[in-house]
């Protein structure tokens, strides 16, 4: 009998193999959700968010060509790339008839909400269609040429051929900077860890606001307090306090700005969760499922784990390359290509005795990095970047043991590894 890992209902099942149980979302004494679950969502159902290559082309280390600068974009629930459209007006899609045909409109399903900056646009149809700060969004039919769901849509499908057709057609480029009224010397950068945009200092270290209102002991050392030159004027949101130690500080929202000692490398957000006065200086927040959180780990700045601490697993595509093989010791992400390639097929029945599927509500759907994956027996299975998700029925809640497990790919004939194409192995999945 295939044993499953279901977030929705069958707890009982983890705790079968991992003695844990799992958690609520963490509230304080008066029942109240984090400061950061009232950030908006960078995304609403149905919409998620990918990286393609576009526009001018940037060197590369190591390399002897140029590549399209990466840029983080929105898609919808296909990985179909997302346009806007010059001739549109704020509010109004002017793309009907003929246009929709090759450019069909990102449609929200019925009982669909405006969230954040999204709002809905209703076409002459009636029918509702997202909209981004009031822009109406698209996909666009090209992208889409081979068969969903083939190899080729997978590898090749979802691209970005549509940017800059007829000089009004474009990606929208996710750069909150555009929209926003900042000071110089702040800037916003992706916080993997957090996860979401956050304000960032002028060396790209996360900004944290902090509630002086609510009393409490001051804060340690290892605050450092987000200097504003004297003469400095407030900015959109952003106003300067006068400290008692004469430093001038910035404050967002009049809650004073602050960085931490102990975010070593740039993405890091380690003092979120020290100090309940202590927020990350959100721009958006990026969707995560119930049931599942980032867990801190310093080797790999945080791994994604079921909320008893079960460290969750992806499977993904070795290669021999020149870099010294895939560092699955130290993480990373993957290529969503891949992962959406392997889909299902990299862990069969009999990988699922020791393999156990993270499996999602029945109404669960793809949203920001989050992607579903529609199982043979019916229920659903949350993938991340791509990857279907894993736990490893061997290990405890926060044990990391599964990583490197490795099935080869071996040539019969000739007994040689498969061109450089060195199988499938298990890493944990970082944010």
């Amino acid at each position: 009998m295939r044993k499953i890992v279901s977030i929705a209902a069958a707890v009982s099942v983890m705790a079968a193999f991992s003695g844990g149980t799992f958690a609520a979302p963490e509230k304080d004494a008066a029942g109240v959700a984090p400061l950061g679950a009232q950030a908006p969502l960078a995304t609403p159902p149905g919409i998620t968010l990918k990286s393609v290559r576009v526009g001018q082309g940037v060197n590369v280390p190591g390399q002897s060509s140029n590549q399209p600068r990466l840029r983080l974009v929105f898609a919808d629930s296909k990985a179909m790339t997302l346009y806007t459209y010059d001739k549109d007006v704020v509010g109004k899609s002017n793309c009907t008839g003929e246009c929709a045909t090759t450019w069909p409109p990102a449609l929200a399903e019925a009982g669909a909400q405006p969230t954040g900056e999204w709002s809905l646009v209703t076409r002459d149809d009636g029918a509702k269609q997202w909209a981004f700060r009031g822009r109406p969004l698209y996909t666009y039919v090209k992208d889409a040429s081979p068969p969903e769901g083939s190899m080729a849509f997978f590898m090749g499908g979802g691209g970005s051929a549509g940017h800059d057709v007829d000089g009004v057609w474009h990606i929208f480029e996710i750069q909150p900077t555009d929209w926003l009224q900042l000071p110089t010397g702040i800037g916003v950068r992706e916080v993997i860890t957090a996860p979401g945009q956050v304000m960032t200092d002028y060396r790209g270290r996360t900004l944290y606001t902090v509630d002086m209102k609510a009393g409490g002991k001051p804060l340690g050392k290892e605050w450092i307090p987000f200097e504003a030159p004297q003469l400095a004027i407030p900015v959109g949101d952003f106003t300067v306090v006068a400290r008692n130690d004469g430093i001038y500080q910035w404050a967002l929202k009049g809650k004073p700005l602050y960085t931490y000692t102990g975010d070593a490398d740039l993405g890091d957000s380690n003092g979120k969760s020290l100090d309940k006065r202590v927020d990350l200086a959100w721009v958006m927040r990026y969707y995560m499922p119930p049931g599942l959180k980032i867990a801190p780990n310093q080797r790999r700045g945080g791994v994604i784990a079921l909320d008893n601490g079960q460290v969750v697993y992806a499977r993904d595509r070795a290669y021999a390359n020149m870099e010294g093989g895939h560092n699955a010791r130290g993480g990373g992400r993957g290529n969503p290509t891949t992962g959406r390639a392997i889909g299902l097929s990299g862990c069969d029945a009999e990988c699922e005795k020791t393999w156990l599927p993270v499996i999602a509500p029945a109404d669960a759907k793809s949203q920001g990095y989050w992607w579903v994956f529609d199982r043979p027996d019916g229920k659903k299975q949350w993938g991340y970047q791509g990857y279907a998700l894993y736990t490893y029925s061997k290990e405890q809640p926060g044990q990391i043991t599964g990583y490197d497990i490795f099935d080869m790919t071996v040539n019969d004939d000739t007994k040689d590894l498969k061109a450089k194409n060195l199988g499938l192995y298990w890493r944990p999945t970082s944010p």
